[in-house]
């Protein structure tokens, strides 16, 4: 029996940030995106200062924590999903019925 090993690549600290810009974007709008993009921009800056750690990961962790944060899931962001076609049809392919 022959066993497969997938080997994954971390996800770049410049691919999270845009991933979650998009998300941000689309939640809310350009501006908000812009908002948390120069936060987390800030606090790179400062972390590449201190050049400890060149993985950053401070700036990892906020890119991460401030986008769930601002990108809470109210009942607005819930109707906005559901009036999607395209998350309900991700939904429809996920379920029997």
């Amino acid at each position: 029996m022959q066993q497969v090993i997938a080997m994954h690549r971390p996800e770049t600290l410049d691919t999270l940030i845009a991933k979650r810009e998009t998300l941000l974007s689309a939640y809310q709008n350009a501006a908000y995106a812009r908002t948390y993009r120069g936060v987390v921009e800030r606090i790179r800056a400062k972390e590449q200062q201190l050049g400890r750690d060149p993985k950053l990961p401070l700036t990892r962790a906020v890119a991460t924590g401030l986008a769930r944060l601002m990108a809470y899931k109210d009942e607005y962001e819930v109707a906005r999903l559901y009036a999607d076609p395209a998350y309900l049809d991700k939904l429809r392919a996920q379920f029997d019925g």
